[in-house]
């Protein structure tokens, strides 16, 4: 076995410490993705310093271990609350939220969780055997390149609007607009800041996230906008599961719908590993990107059952994949 394996291995099952730094940076990597406004981003900017505290290998493991857990934790207000966690959740927000109208939001968050854990293995394993060609194969991108891979996220979330593709586009156009607010970039001229100085810095993605998705669903649910949803027996007993029976509720629906679909799994995870791979694009497009693919081959309504909980599944395991492939750039070449 390679000495590298063998070594990592060691570190891993062996050092009781290292154990300690994965549980304190799961829970606080959970904790920040699932406050909608704070984002993986700035959750590895605040832990950063406190990393140059500790070895090597526990420092890695613990920016690791919270970057993953702040990319699904922003399933969970997504799922609740039709609010974004993360930009990565952002693309399968509808499809979490049908789940909670219908009153069944652990669907949406099973589904979430094992896609999520099986999209970073399966990232973590191509990163293992061809993390070094891969990122040989990233250097060849140019701007051109990097040009149409935007035009290709942008376009994807046109693909999935839901009513109509004119709306999508009119949305696109919209966001495009608001992108150009602020200090050009190659001029250093103001565009359409009116004077105002805090607009310079243009506007940021958090808060217009927030603003789109949060503000409406509030303004909603105070004008009693939203008040058709499917009926909930709430008169049922609640049903008294063991720790076994839990784990079965978790764990069943999620690796059924990915057992009776093997290929739609790989062909996320390799979404999501090839575009984590390349320098300024994320998870977040690895999402759009996903999402867009899984919904045209799809057949039946868009909002079925069914047809939701793969979007869901796709989706969150290509947003994971796409972490561990945005490591191959970093480890490789030391580039973001």
């Amino acid at each position: 076995m390679d000495p590298a394996i063998v070594s990592a291995f060691n570190h891993v099952f062996l050092d009781p410490t290292l154990w300690l730094v994965v549980l304190a940076s799961a829970l606080y990597g959970i904790f920040i993705g699932a406050v909608p406004g704070l984002t993986a981003t700035m959750a590895m900017a605040l832990m950063v310093p406190l990393t140059y505290w500790l070895d090597p290998v526990p420092a890695l493991a613990a920016i690791v271990t919270m970057e993953a857990c702040a990319i699904f934790a922003g399933d969970i207000p997504s799922a609740l609350m039709r609010i974004p966690g993360t930009p990565a959740s952002a693309a399968y927000t509808e499809e979490a939220y049908s789940f909670t109208k219908r009153g069944q939001p652990g669907r949406a968050l099973n589904v979430g969780l094992v896609s999520s854990v099986v999209g970073g293995l399966f990232g973590a394993l191509v990163l293992i055997v061809l993390g070094s060609s891969l990122a040989r194969a990233a250097a060849w991108f140019s701007a051109v390149e990097y040009f149409w891979l935007y035009m290709l996220g942008l376009s994807c979330a046109v693909v999935i609007a839901q009513e109509s593709m004119a709306k999508g586009i009119f949305g696109m156009l919209v966001g495009l607009l608001v992108s150009t607010v602020g200090l050009s970039a190659v001029h250093a001229e103001a565009r359409f800041t009116f004077g105002r100085p805090e607009l310079f810095q243009g506007v940021d993605f958090i808060p217009a996230m927030i603003g789109l998705f949060g503000l409406s669903e509030v303004l909603k649910n105070l004008l009693g906008l939203d008040s058709v949803q499917e009926a909930v027996d709430a008169t049922a007993a609640p049903v008294r599961l063991t720790w076994r029976g839990r784990a079965w509720s978790i764990f069943a629906e999620p690796l059924r719908l990915m057992w009776t679909r093997p290929w739609a799994s790989i062909r996320s995870g390799l979404i999501g590993t090839g575009i984590g791979i390349l320098p300024g694009a994320g998870a977040d497009i690895a999402s759009w990107v996903t999402l867009a693919v899984t919904r045209r081959t799809q057949k039946g309504p868009p909002m079925e059952e069914q047809a939701a909980l793969e979007r869901l599944c796709d989706a969150g395991n290509a947003n994971n994949a796409a972490l561990a492939g945005a490591w191959i750039p970093a480890l490789v070449f030391g580039i973001p």
